[in-house]
């Protein structure tokens, strides 16, 4: 299913922002990099080294990064928090 989400995209104008996990079951890695070279130029790829889905949720790292791009959709990121985020601890 995915390939074929990632077959119907387009090139964009707008920007946009995605997120991605290297432990996310739904969006992982490979599916966010394939679907933002198809969106092109426009698209802002951040690849969270840690994480699992819901990023902006469960990171103040990801909610930071989505607060910067609604405010300034045109700019590039501050991505240094990105390497400041811990390994998930499993109980």
């Amino acid at each position: 299913m995915h390939r074929q989400y990632a077959s119907e995209r387009r090139a964009t104008s707008v920007p946009t922002l995605l997120l991605t996990g290297a432990i996310d079951p739904i969006t992982p890695p490979p599916f966010a990099r394939l679907v933002a070279a198809k969106m092109g130029s426009r698209a802002q790829l951040v690849e969270f080294p840690y994480v699992g889905h819901d990023i902006e949720e469960s990171t103040p790292c990801g909610a930071s990064l989505v607060t910067q791009f609604i405010r300034y959709p045109e700019a590039p990121l501050d991505m240094a928090c990105v390497a400041e985020v811990l390994p998930v601890a499993f109980r």
